[in-house]
């Protein structure tokens, strides 16, 4: 089961919670589709404390990675079960396009969003479309 969240339907839609609660109920694994629920770093372990199986983040969106990236966080059975899909064993979809570059420029990106999300800025933050971090006691 797909659930999309931050998308103008999920007012629309059943809570996670209840989803989680109806597919496993049918022994389904839940997956929600979380591309562009970064910032705040928060999330990354949000959904699956609600009870998702799988929750997948663009690398590209919030955490300014590289575009062919992102992040699978859940079920280590169903992790493994992807990382199965990737590199040296091409097969469907998106992993077929990740680099090593691709790989170590969304570590860094992650770990420059973990950073300025305990930093404590003087500012409100980067200028819309800037790629500078908010100045005050933040990592450069």
């Amino acid at each position: 089961m797909v659930y999309f969240a931050g998308t103008r339907f999920e007012r629309y839609a059943l809570p996670l919670e209840q989803v989680v609660d109806l597919a496993h109920e049918a022994g389904v694994p839940v997956i929600v589709d979380a591309a562009a629920q970064l910032p705040p770093v928060e999330n990354l372990w949000h959904y699956t404390g609600l009870g998702a199986d799988l929750a997948l983040f663009s690398g590209g969106k919030g955490p300014r990675g590289p575009q062919a990236s992102g992040l699978v966080l859940g079920r280590r059975d169903l992790v493994d079960a992807c990382r199965a899909h990737a590199c040296p064993n091409h097969a469907l979809g998106r992993t077929m396009k990740t680099s090593k570059e691709n790989v170590l420029g969304l570590v860094a990106a992650v770990e420059r969003a973990a950073a300025w999300s305990t930093c404590t800025p003087t500012s409100t933050g980067p200028a819309a479309g800037s790629a500078s971090p908010p100045t005050g006691s933040c990592p450069a």
